[in-house]
């Protein structure tokens, strides 16, 4: 795992552009943040924003990731997931979802196999510069065990 992981988010709603904004403001490069979504004017958007690299393919981000950052909706992850399925590595990803009431579990049951992944337990929606706070409970995974920490420190930045 690079120094730095590199971070795709799927879904760039509210939610991902908070914390997206929030890593930038505390420093993450912005080379090492993409993020996908359906609309490719409201992508257009972000990256005139923030300066990540956007797309509307969700597979070639997920090519390009360590660690994935699902944000859409609770309704679409199941879909979603599924669709991304083939571009998931277990050896390299990291796969974290931010979506309400979407476990771990559920997460491996759709990709057909276990894979480094946490959901986030708890979501203080604290609007602020600094973006969006998560806590996180990540399931023990012994390649990942240097990006978890490095990863909720900058979500929480």
């Amino acid at each position: 795992m690079p120094q730095t992981p590199h971070i795709a988010f799927i879904g760039a709603g509210n939610m991902a552009q908070a914390i997206i904004k929030g890593m930038l403001a505390a420093g993450y490069p912005p080379n090492k943040i993409c993020a996908s979504g359906r609309t490719q004017a409201k992508l257009d958007q972000l990256t005139a924003d923030t300066g990540i690299h956007t797309s509307i393919d969700n597979l070639s981000l997920c090519d390009q990731a360590d660690v994935i950052v699902l944000g859409v909706k609770p309704h679409m992850m199941g879909d979603l997931v599924k669709s991304i399925a083939p571009a998931i590595d277990p050896s390299k990803h990291l796969i974290v979802s931010v979506a309400a009431g979407i476990l771990a579990g559920s997460i491996d049951s759709w990709l057909g196999q276990t894979t480094p992944s946490c959901a986030a337990c708890r979501i203080r929606h604290r609007w602020s510069a600094k973006g969006l706070q998560a806590c996180l409970q990540p399931r023990e995974f012994p390649q990942h065990k240097n990006t978890q920490p490095a990863l909720l420190c900058n979500l929480s930045a």
